[in-house]
């Protein structure tokens, strides 16, 4: 299954939090640029999508 945050915009420091069983995909212009695993997450310029490809 599959949710779309409903916000565009999320702010640097942010906390994502993803249980065991879950993980989070971010994509931007339809290319998936980081995983995160399981954990409490602090969201910085250097692990959110930029215009860096892989």
């Amino acid at each position: 299954m599959t949710w779309k945050y409903p916000v565009e915009r999320m702010e640097w420091g942010a906390q994502l939090i993803v249980a065991e069983w879950q993980a989070a995909v971010f994509f931007r212009d339809g290319k998936a640029y980081d995983v995160f695993r399981a954990g409490r997450h602090t969201l910085t310029t250097a692990n959110l999508p930029s215009s860096r490809e892989f």
